[in-house]
């Protein structure tokens, strides 16, 4: 079974400061940093359309999913932490 703690390991790796929560019927990147947060806030969409972390098989599928959201924002708000 994937856990958050898991997930966010992983994805801190990448991003520091980026974590993944859940919310309802849908799971999310948000932050605890204000910086990274308004850089966040600022994305076309901070969320991914899974209703739940068990919906997927491996954390890489996770972390891929969070990458690509982050990678594919159009206001490119992470290009100087890539």
């Amino acid at each position: 079974m994937i856990t958050f703690k898991q997930v966010n390991k992983a994805i801190q790796k990448l991003y520091p400061d980026v974590i993944l929560v859940q919310g309802r019927g849908y799971l999310y990147i948000s932050s605890d940093n204000d910086d990274v947060l308004y850089k966040i806030s600022g994305m076309y969409t901070s969320s991914i359309m899974t209703c739940k972390l068990n919906h997927y098989s491996s954390v890489e599928q996770v972390v891929k999913d969070v990458k690509y959201l982050i990678e594919s924002d159009i206001n490119e708000s992470f290009k100087s932490q890539s």
